[in-house]
């Protein structure tokens, strides 16, 4: 949010969130989740991401959110489970 202002004089329209699902571990790219209905803690959940991406939409900016579908952590699989 405190960059925001910075990147619409960019003249960004866009912004693209890699996977933010909750992972295994303290350090990961999005790419391995244990499950898909929540955010990564380390990225203070929904309710700082919501905002966020509303404050960006009143900028005109859009977020597109990376989702993986098709692969989950090997060792923490909790949907597995």
């Amino acid at each position: 949010i405190v960059r925001l202002q910075h990147v619409v004089e960019l003249g960004v329209n866009a912004i693209q969130l890699m996977p933010i699902t909750e992972f295994p571990g303290d350090f990961s790219a999005g790419y391995n989740p244990i499950t898909m209905y929540s955010p990564e803690f380390r990225y203070r959940g929904y309710r700082e991401l919501k905002p966020a991406i509303h404050y960006a939409r009143t900028y005109g900016v859009a977020t597109l959110l990376d989702i993986v579908w098709n692969h989950f952590s090997p060792t923490e699989n909790f949907l597995w489970n």
